[in-house]
């Protein structure tokens, strides 16, 4: 083996060091990323299911209002963005909400 190929292979295997090292780096970075999005994923899912079960809630009391007819609990749900559909037998038949902002500059109390 002469000088030039000595060089040659040595270059060759670093290189190849360089990208073993690199491929352990992105492989642990990879998992990283998979276990946040896992856990993004789960949290997600808990808001989703929370949000259905706060639109039951909403659609039981805009019945409660709309039966027991109830203009002060009307005016809570309409201070929520929670509108009450009316069905021509005069129940309520579905409410729906718009997600509410997390926090609320503009309130006043």
């Amino acid at each position: 083996m002469n000088r030039i190929q000595f060089i040659v292979v040595t270059t060759l295997s670093g290189i190849v060091a360089i990208c073993i090292f690199l491929q352990i780096i992105f492989v642990r970075l990879a998992a990283a990323d998979e276990l946040r999005l896992r856990q993004y994923g789960e949290a997600l899912q808990e808001g989703q299911s929370d949000f259905e079960h706060l639109q039951q809630i909403a659609t039981r009391v805009a019945q409660l209002a709309q039966q027991q007819n109830d203009d002060q609990l009307r005016d809570v749900l309409t201070r929520q963005n929670i509108q009450i559909k009316d069905n021509p037998n005069g129940a309520a038949g579905a409410a729906s909400s718009a997600p509410a902002p997390a926090t609320s500059s503009s309130s006043t109390h």
